[in-house]
């Protein structure tokens, strides 16, 4: 029967073959076969083909038969292009065929609406609830209907009855009467009981408004049988009882009387929306690397530490940032004719910091004294630097600072210099201590002799190091480095000017970077990706603070005393600080472990030390790459 169903018909159009396809085929395959039997029809024989020529054509066919599955997957349809749910399709259709004779007409969301769409998700679930309510006017509907042929069906019955009655007493000699003119619903042959007859149901308002309340919609399911249409009067009181009664848009209110209306989603109200106001914001006259140190190569490649151009100077009363001030929204009413707050602008939070200050009428941060400006935290501060001429020597003795120090010659042998700031050394730096709580630039270099030392909290920045010890929280940059103790909690970077490491021990949490490492004579240098003596000893500190601040809390909890709650509350706040200090440093310890020691040329003999595990490299390299792996445990070297 299918093949008879499948076979060419040239008198069957494309579009009447794929609308009657029985085995509801796709219409790529409906076209294919079509194509397919057209050719047979004409009489043309298929070309002999090699076993690569048949294999490449059953692969085609086997494309043509399943397409991709990208090309399959459907695009995302908005929910106004779907058609609406299935108890409202009913009802709809119901009521169009009760009145046009026809079927739908509208078949998707957006064709039952008017104005302004609801948001995708509102007009979603509106349509959802209108659902549920043509699901129930459905169901009533039905009961009534069958409340209607059930009557219907007794009605029948009794007449049929009463009819078999008069006929059983009627007597044979009596000649039968003329039947009358008027034929009763069972004598014309008519089953009532199954005739659709439309019950009486009054036309339903329904009414919807947006989370905000600020829109509302109303649609009304039409009367069926000798139903009662819907009023203005009674549109007016249903949505006056929901409480809406401000924006109301009488055009739309009329409209919905009109029964060719039905089914459509109308606006009724709208509020007047808020304006929203609009976030301060601060424009700054100077970026946030202002300073900081910036190495600049020449064409040479080497980095000129005589002019850093990392100190700006600004003047008393300069104006750093301009703060422009919020604007404040413009509140709006929704339909219930209530105020709908609107966003105030914020203001901005204002980069101040050391010796910055707001102008008396509050539109700019200026400088509160003369110095040098930086940008650190945040927030710009003017430093009031301590700044010395000459060398550090007897004249000066040693130096305490608290804040910047800018030493413009040479710290001699025996001399101490702190700083709580940053200490910028314009010469160069013999067997002396150099201690600052930021950073430290030497322009000169340093020789110290054995006994020199720099310790920074930050970063390092020096031409030269011979003999030295130096520690820093942060980075360390150099051109040379020739037997010395160098220890970064950061990066240790050797790769301006000649960009040397002979000797020494250089260790480093994050990465050693240099042109050359060793020489030709065989100088040991040991370099190490591992915690520095400063950040094991910091860690220690932590852990047993924090063991100190549990015991307390341990004992004051055991305590129940309402005077301690303050105390309480101070050392919880400590501890949740030491702990967060601790998490990062656990951090930083798992870092080590992707470490790396990079050179251009590297000499024997070099013992390296990565995440614990050490090797000693007695040959050459150029270039190399020198790291853990983590797999086997092992320091490996490549490029």
């Amino acid at each position: 029967m299918k093949e008879k169903e499948n076979e060419f018909n040239p008198d069957v159009s494309l579009e009447e073959e794929l609308t009657n396809d029985t085995e509801q085929e796709s219409l790529l395959i409906s076209l294919w076969r079509k194509f397919k039997k057209n050719k047979t029809k004409s009489g043309e024989e298929p070309v002999a083909q090699d076993g690569a020529a048949q294999e490449e054509a059953a692969q085609e066919k086997q494309d043509e038969r399943f397409p991709d599955q990208e090309s399959l997957t459907p695009e995302k349809v908005p929910f106004e292009k779907m058609s609406p749910p299935e108890n409202f399709m009913q009802l709809y259709g119901k009521w169009n065929r009760s009145n046009t004779g026809s079927e739908h007409k509208r078949v998707r969301v957006e064709d039952f609406c008017r104005g302004p769409f609801p948001q995708t998700s509102v007009l979603e679930e509106i349509f959802t609830q209108i659902d549920a309510q043509a699901e129930s006017y459905l169901n009533q509907y039905n009961k009534l209907t069958e409340e209607n042929k059930s009557f219907l069906d007794n009605y029948l019955n009794t007449l049929t009855q009463v009819k078999g009655q008069q006929e059983s007493g009627k007597k044979p000699q009596e000649e039968p009467q003329e039947e009358s003119t008027e034929e009763s619903p069972s004598a014309a042959g008519v089953d009532l009981s199954s005739l659709d007859i439309a019950p009486p149901m009054d036309a339903q308002l329904l009414v919807y408004s947006a989370p905000d309340w600020s829109m509302a919609w109303c649609m009304v399911f039409p009367p069926f049988g000798s139903g009662s249409s819907i009023t203005k009067q009674s549109i007016l009181a249903s949505i006056n009882s929901r409480g809406i009664v401000y924006g109301l848009l009488e055009e739309n209110i009329d409209a919905l009387v009109s029964e060719k209306n039905s089914f459509t989603l109308i606006p009724v109200a709208q509020g007047l929306m808020p304006v929203p106001g609009v976030d301060g914001k601060i424009i700054e006259h100077y970026p946030h690397d202002v300073g900081t140190p910036h190495l600049l190569e020449n064409e040479r490649g080497i980095v000129d530490f005589d002019n850093l151009n990392y100190l700006t100077h600004i003047d008393k009363d300069t104006v750093i940032c301009d703060i422009i001030a919020p604007v404040p929204g413009t509140p709006g009413i929704d339909v219930r004719n209530k105020e709908i707050k609107a966003y105030n602008g914020k203001k901005p939070s204002l980069p101040m910091g050391q010796n910055v200050i707001l102008n008396e009428d509050g539109t700019a941060l200026i400088a509160k004294i003369d110095g040098q400006i930086s940008f650190r935290e945040h927030s710009f501060h003017v430093s009031n630097c301590i700044q010395i001429p000459g060398d550090v020597d007897l004249s000066t003795g040693s130096l305490d600072v608290r804040g910047d120090l800018i030493i413009a010659g040479n710290v001699l042998s025996g001399f101490t210099v702190r700083a709580t700031g940053d200490i910028t050394i314009g010469g160069i730096v013999e067997g002396s201590q150099i201690t600052a709580g930021g950073t430290i630039i030497v322009n000169r270099g340093m020789n110290g002799n054995m006994i020199g030392t720099l310790t920074a909290g930050q970063n390092i920045y020096c031409k030269y190091m011979e003999n030295s010890t130096v520690q820093a929280d942060g980075d360390i940059y150099m051109d040379s480095c020739v037997n010395c103790e160098v220890s970064s909690n950061g990066r240790v970077t050797v790769t301006s000017g000649r960009g040397i490491i002979i000797g020494g021990n250089i260790v480093s949490m994050q990465r050693i970077e240099s042109k050359i490492i060793g020489n030709k004579a065989g100088r040991v240098t040991t370099l190490s990706i591992a915690p520095t003596s400063h950040f094991s000893r910091t860690k220690t500190n932590l852990e047993n603070e924090l063991d100190d601040v549990n015991h307390q809390l341990s004992h004051m909890e055991e305590t129940v005393d309402a005077s301690l709650s303050l105390s309480l509350k101070i050392l919880q706040m400590k501890q949740r600080k030491l702990k967060g200090q601790l998490e990062e440093m656990w951090e930083k310890l798992e870092e080590i472990k992707r470490g790396q020691i990079v050179t251009q040329t590297l000499y024997p003999l070099t013992n390296v030390y990565i995440g614990g595990v050490c090797t000693t490299i007695a040959e050459s390299w150029s270039p190399c790459r020198i790291y853990l792996d983590g797999k086997e445990h092992q320091v490996r070297i490549s490029w």
